[in-house]
């Protein structure tokens, strides 16, 4: 380790974490995991300790790297508990498990998943489109972003039973595509935002069971519509846009296969985006021009 090198704390110790030390370790000297989750606390990743927040500061770090979807609300946080420290967001990019980049193997499979879904989804009747960086990808490079790590949906809540009853059918192809087994995850919604109440299911998520470090994840924004607004949420967010953009679904061609899209792409991705037609390696979620960010959330 460079002795030299920038004194450095990172502020989250989940998955997010560990990618960005993974990235980072040789250019910085890591002192510390810092993290809320009480649980994580007191533990080690990488020989390297996981501390509470309020224990930052007595390690007289040069900077604090935030590694957390949170990171608005970490960065007010931080105000509080060392406001002389030098704080910076790390982009998505270093805070990934895994990139569709890391093997011709996962970019490939990730492109089949993408396709047998799509296809079967829209067998089963299953309103969809394709959405964030999949669709970003397919509709501006006619490929997936190779520093994504994931492949995202949108369905309806109005059909979320049914979607997902389709979804857990497609398990056994899941496994017989990727020689995994696949587990359907549900998320509750914490705080409420527009047409999404507290306690309603906010995304489904596809994962494998053998670890995130192999195939990418699948998610399924969950749209809740009410009149000419379509509203949805992650942990730290919720997002509103036109319910125009799911009135109709047209189908694209991709990769020798079909794909569905939000009605109006290119406004989709202008009001989502801004300007879309700018790859941007360094992106992160503050630049998402459709989203509100939670004041006040569990971190």
């Amino acid at each position: 380790m460079n002795k030299q090198a920038t004194k450095v704390v990172i502020f989250g110790a989940s998955l997010s974490g560990c990618s960005a030390f993974s990235d980072i370790a040789d250019l910085y000297e890591v002192l510390a995991f810092a993290d809320n989750d009480i649980n994580k606390q007191g533990k080690q990743i990488e020989k390297i300790p996981v501390i509470s927040p309020s224990e930052i500061a007595a390690l007289k770090p040069e900077k604090v790297l935030i590694a957390s979807e949170f990171f608005e609300q970490i960065q007010t946080q931080l105000k509080q508990l060392v406001s002389d420290i030098n704080v910076e967001v790390l982009p998505a990019r270093l805070i990934k498990p895994m990139q569709l980049k890391n093997s011709h193997r996962q970019g490939k499979t990730a492109v089949d998943l993408l396709l047998m879904l799509s296809e079967n989804l829209a067998q089963h009747n299953v309103d969809h489109y394709i959405d964030a960086g999949t669709l970003l990808g397919v509709y501006r490079d006619n490929a997936l972003i190779p520093w994504d790590d994931d492949l995202d949906f949108s369905i309806k809540a109005e059909s979320l039973d049914h979607s997902i009853q389709v979804i857990e059918q497609l398990l056994p192809k899941m496994r017989e595509l990727t020689g995994v087994t696949w587990t359907l995850h549900q998320y509750i919604n914490q705080q409420a935002y527009g047409a999404v109440p507290v306690g309603a299911i906010r995304a489904l998520k596809l994962l494998p069971n053998n670890g995130r470090d192999t195939f990418p994840g699948i998610d399924f924004f969950v749209k809740y519509i009410q009149g000419q607004n379509m509203d949805y949420c992650l942990a730290s967010r919720g997002f509103r846009m036109p319910s125009s953009h799911f009135s109709h679904t047209p189908s694209h061609e991709f990769a020798g296969g079909v794909v569905y899209l939000p009605h109006a792409a290119e406004a989709y991705l202008s009001g989502h985006y801004g300007d879309w037609r700018t790859p941007k390696q360094d992106w992160s979620l503050s630049e998402i021009k459709s989203a509100t960010v939670f004041e006040s959330q569990s971190l």
